[in-house]
């Protein structure tokens, strides 16, 4: 045996070790383009340098730069096949990018390296939920629950499919859970408030959405959830105020366009309601609520055959939309 080797391959894995404690920010920075640019010094430096590709990827991720992080994740796998967090971290970008047979498949392959991996049966039932398998999604939540019952993600996942599904009480029962786990979390307060609006428990809603809104006061969804509650209980002048609020945030969001003016059209506002709708109109110009509200409009000013052609026009595009597009959220 050449005793040279193993003293060659000892002295280059040093040397590929100090590389990386050069180079910190690939793996640690919270910075995206500075952990792309170390990472990328690191694979000049090693072009097998496999966990650099995983860190670029991540980066990239972060950076909204989606094929060129799932092509480093692709050469990370390439380069070891068994590594810990590259199926889950292609998964995620797949489904980013709307792959969603990808992205299972993906996640499916990192659940099977690692049954208990923190992440990947969420990301699977995520990408089950996009797709409408809200079942699925269930399932998926309820394994990575049961791997991790105090888990920060997946009490409000299976909440949201929950609520999807019109599981109301179960969908409250999970964002609950949530919160108890995370006082603060982003959007659990939201989604109950959502699934308290549906059963018409406008209180507890309204409750929701003003502490969604304490923990950040530019939630647009939550001053969305808020004034679709105002809505439907009748309180019009504050559902607008909402709405205004949450346009100020988002200025283009179709559902608040469309609160809008359906609120003001109920006040009897029906000039600004109807300047209203076609700014919603032009950004969706086949939405059949938003047709439906025009003819509406239409029709309280008397514009009778006006309004019953944009009438025939909202049931032409409802009867065209597939029902898993029908149903709309704030």
């Amino acid at each position: 045996m050449n005793l040279l080797f193993p003293v060659i391959l000892f002295l280059a894995l040093l040397l590929a070790g100090r590389a990386a404690l050069a180079n910190p920010d690939c793996h640690m920075s919270e910075n995206p383009n500075r952990s792309v640019r170390a990472c990328t010094q690191l694979i000049e430096q090693n072009p097998r340098h496999s966990h650099a590709y995983n860190s670029r990827g991540d980066a990239y991720l972060a950076l909204g730069e989606i094929d060129r992080a799932i092509a480093d994740y692709t050469k990370q796998i390439a380069l070891n096949p068994r590594h810990g967090h590259a199926y889950n971290g292609r998964g995620n970008a797949n489904l980013a990018k709307g792959n969603i047979e990808s992205a299972v498949d993906d996640f499916g392959k990192q659940i099977a390296l690692n049954p208990r991996h923190p992440y990947a049966y969420c990301g699977r039932a995520d990408a089950y939920q996009r797709s409408g398998e809200l079942d699925k999604a269930i399932e998926d939540y309820g394994r990575q629950i049961a791997s991790n019952p105090r888990h920060e993600y997946a009490y409000n996942g299976r909440g949201n499919a929950y609520l999807a599904k019109g599981d109301f009480e179960r969908a409250i029962d999970d964002y609950s859970r949530q919160i108890a786990i995370s006082p603060r979390h982003p959007y659990a307060y939201s989604g109950r408030g959502d699934a308290y609006r549906e059963i018409s428990y406008f209180e507890r809603a309204i409750e929701d959405y003003n502490r969604q809104i304490a923990i950040n006061p530019d939630h647009a969804y939550a001053y969305g959830g808020r004034g679709a509650t105002y809505e439907q209980a009748g309180q019009l002048e504050q559902a607008i105020q909402d709405y205004e609020k949450q346009i100020e945030i988002h200025p283009t969001h179709h559902h608040a366009l469309l609160g809008r003016a359906r609120a003001n059209m109920n006040l009897g506002n029906t000039e600004r309601a109807l300047h209203e709708i076609d700014i919603c109109l032009a950004q969706a110009p086949d939405d059949s609520e938003a047709l439906y509200t025009r003819a509406q409009i239409l029709q309280a000013l008397g514009r009778y055959e006006e309004s019953a052609a944009e009438l025939e026009r909202a049931l032409s595009e409802h009867s065209e939309k597939p029902p898993n597009q029908q149903a709309q959220s704030p």
